[in-house]
């Protein structure tokens, strides 16, 4: 993928996938689409300029990896088996933020989250 320099969307859903690699190098990477994989772990996304990340339907037990995020606006990580807010605290300028279909315990990690618009848990 070191080609694909001005690449802003990718969609990688229902590919099977497990984990995530190269992706790092899309360096003008806006939206990352990876619905209907087996992603366990939010890793190797780093230094992205995403705006928009879609890992619904996967494997996530946990939101660890994503505070390094910080130009997220639209995060969407629903039906997983995600049990707690967290990470959030870096991720400024988020607006829309789903976790439906998870195991959501409480609203707690959601302090920091000022410019929020859309939440659905």
């Amino acid at each position: 993928m070191d080609h694909l320099t001005t690449l802003q969307l990718l969609e990688l859903g229902s590919n099977k996938i497990r984990e995530l690699k190269n992706i790092s190098k899309l360096k003008n990477l806006k939206q990352l689409w990876i619905g209907r994989n087996k992603i366990s772990k939010i890793q190797g996304l780093e230094g992205l300029p995403l705006e928009k990340l879609s890992i619904q339907d996967n494997k996530l037990t946990s939101m660890i990896g994503i505070n390094s995020l910080t130009t997220l606006q639209e995060m969407y990580l629903s039906e997983n088996g995600i049990t707690k807010i967290e990470g959030l605290e870096k991720l400024s300028n988020l607006r829309i933020l789903d976790l439906s279909n998870n195991m959501i315990e409480s609203l707690s990690g959601l302090e920091s989250s000022t410019k929020l618009e859309e939440l659905w848990v």
